[in-house]
């Protein structure tokens, strides 16, 4: 959701499978470009597929669960763009 929240582009979901069972589910971005944005896709191990592709609809506002992590996250992220914003204009 950070990534969307600053890049645009739709929220994906999909299946994670080992074989027939299923782990759970992986989240990721498609930019308005159509360009996949994967940044944990390496966490996968071998034998491990994500399947099913499929939008997500966020919610309007903080996620329900996992409030905290979200929002933490988004505020170094948006801490880290300032400072490289900052940065560029010194130079």
């Amino acid at each position: 959701m950070v990534v969307q929240d600053f890049l645009g582009g739709d929220l994906l979901v999909g299946d994670v499978l080992s074989g027939v069972e299923r782990l759970g589910v992986h989240y990721w971005n498609r930019l308005e470009d159509g360009e996949v944005l994967d940044l944990t896709s390496g966490q996968f191990v071998e034998g491990e597929v994500v399947t099913g592709a499929r939008g997500v609809v966020r919610p309007q506002d903080v996620p329900p669960k996992g409030a905290d992590a979200y929002l933490l996250l988004r505020q170094r992220v948006e801490r880290l763009l300032a400072a490289e914003c900052n940065s560029r204009e010194e130079t």
